[in-house]
């Protein structure tokens, strides 16, 4: 009868032992879950972040593209007008000249 309560208390003590290692495992399993959940709504509030600045970073893109297209027409735009007015230019110098040589020959010719 001793033998056997000395069986059951050590087979006990066993039981008992295990049973804490599992409830000590079960206690790290949770801090690991939650130290998890903790980090993964880091990650989402950084993911956020990042679809943000990118969607900010597409409208600068956007913005100064556009604007990119407005100066490339105003350019576009402005070259054959620089060309004429040259061209305009060449007339007028020529008619000066010109009408300066017309002036001074008949001014020649009036001596």
């Amino acid at each position: 009868m001793c033998e056997d309560l000395i069986v059951y208390r050590v087979c006990d003590e066993e039981m008992e032992r295990q049973v804490e290692e599992q409830i000590a495992k079960r206690r790290e399993l949770e801090i690991t879950l939650k130290l998890l959940e903790k980090d993964a709504w880091a990650k989402q509030a950084t993911v956020g972040a990042l679809r943000k600045q990118l969607e900010d970073i597409k409208l600068i893109n956007q913005d100064i593209g556009n604007k990119m297209l407005v100066r490339a027409r105003a350019a576009s735009f402005s070259v054959p007008l620089i060309v004429i007015l040259r061209v305009f230019m060449c007339v007028l110098c020529c008619s000066l000249l010109s009408l300066s040589w017309s002036l001074s020959t008949s001014a020649c010719l009036c001596l």
